[in-house]
């Protein structure tokens, strides 16, 4: 797998109000693919714990160093953590390979055969058909005991307990681009793929159908804005005489 795009993805026990609550835990996706708009077609990333968790490779562990959570996301305030490597479901590919002929007048070329260099009679590239992941990376989850880590339900998380996602897409230079943001909070929302109307499926946070009808919009506040906001408008309609419209009280600046 050429592992050329990224997909990092945050989640939290409360998404409504962001890892800075310093909840019972966090967690954290780091996924590389082929494609980051291959994964937002037909269903879509999914998420089946079950199927993609490499249980032979996964641990818990109190080493600091062994989390990729930013502190500036909340990952300074725990002290146990989970590793778990996935690996996506296989889809076929087609690859070239070398045509070695056994006839011994062809022209022979160097060519890597089990590791060393050798002279081989080689006539060509024939096209073949392999099965390598769509996806592989690492979860990371981590909380202040062991206890919460078993208490984080990764096996049920869905795209609700997201709080943030990027995507990003390695341009002509090998420098990664932004072509994805979600965040729960704020307006911070972009699809460059495919734009604000086409819902996606999955675990993809943004846009859903809901979004794309216009049901729930995409930029949130938590509830204790909620809360501020209340209070504002309720202040602001005490006053006589007062005619403007109240304004929306601002989401404060997150730690990205």
């Amino acid at each position: 797998m050429g592992q050329k795009d990224r997909l990092w993805i945050f989640l939290g026990s409360d998404a409504t109000a962001g890892p800075w609550t310093k909840g019972d835990w966090v967690a954290f996706f780091m996924i590389y693919c082929d494609s980051v708009q291959s994964l937002m077609r037909d269903q879509g990333f999914l998420w089946r714990p079950a199927d993609y968790i490499d249980t032979k490779r996964r641990y818990v562990t109190t080493d600091a160093k062994a989390t990729r959570i930013p502190s500036s996301l909340g990952g300074n305030h725990y002290t146990h953590h989970y590793i778990m490597p996935l690996v996506g479901p296989r889809v076929k590919k087609t690859t070239m390979t070398p045509s070695v002929s056994k006839e011994p007048e062809k022209r022979c070329g160097l060519f890597r055969f089990g590791g060393k260099k050798k002279d081989v009679p080689v006539v060509g590239e024939e096209e073949i058909e392999i099965y390598e992941p769509e996806w592989a990376g690492t979860l990371y989850i981590s909380a202040k005991s062991y206890g919460a880590l078993s208490r984080s339900g990764f096996e049920e998380w869905t795209h609700k307990n997201i709080y943030m996602a990027t995507g990003c897409r390695r341009d002509e230079g090998g420098k990664m681009r932004v072509v994805y943001n979600y965040a729960y909070v704020g307006d911070h929302n972009i699809n460059c793929i495919y734009g604000p109307k086409r819902a996606l499926t999955g675990f993809w946070p943004w846009p859903r159908e809901e979004h794309v009808r216009g049901d729930v919009s995409g930029a949130r506040v938590s509830p204790a804005m909620e809360g501020e906001r209340k209070e504002a408008n309720t202040d602001a309609e005490s006053k006589e005489g007062e005619r403007d419209e109240p304004g929306v009280v601002g989401v404060a600046d997150r730690p990205y």
